[in-house]
């Protein structure tokens, strides 16, 4: 009887050792994936063209700047590769370097065809060097719309 019992003691606490091994056996640290800065690049155009408003696209490139898919001394093809057709450059300036800007707010296009488009709402404008090198870039909302 004694050994049937102790047989029965050892078996418990085998299986209680057992229950509090499985989990932590299954717990074990996974590997970080490191995520690569094309496939950020790939989400934030995901992202920026889902958008449906300014301010939603305001905070695609706030995050975007936060993360560093957007930094300084991108060049022109990589910044045109994040904004596709919503990035306007002008030409190069007299100094070398290229502006350019993105409406979050498309323009509206106006009535006549001598008239100016309308633009408000937030933009982001872009500067880069003589070597095509993002140097500088300030975000604003000076121009908001009365209505909508």
């Amino acid at each position: 009887m004694r050994s049937s019992l102790l047989a029965a003691s050892v078996m418990g606490v085998f299986c209680i050792l057992a229950w509090f091994a499985a989990p932590v056996a299954s717990q074990e640290p996974k590997e970080k994936t490191e995520v690569t800065p094309m496939e950020m690049a790939k989400a934030f155009r995901g992202e920026y063209a889902a958008a449906t408003d300014d301010k939603t696209r305001r905070n695609r490139v706030l995050k975007a700047l936060d993360e560093k898919v957007l930094h300084t001394g991108q060049s022109i093809a990589e910044v045109r590769e994040l904004f596709g057709d919503d990035l306007r450059t002008n030409p190069r300036d007299k100094d070398g370097a290229v502006r350019g800007i993105v409406h979050f707010e498309p323009p509206r296009h106006p009535p006549k065809p001598l008239m100016s488009a309308a633009v408000w709402g937030w933009y982001i404008e872009l500067t880069f060097d003589t070597e095509d090198k993002l140097v500088k870039y300030a975000l604003s909302d000076v121009y908001k719309a009365p209505y909508k």
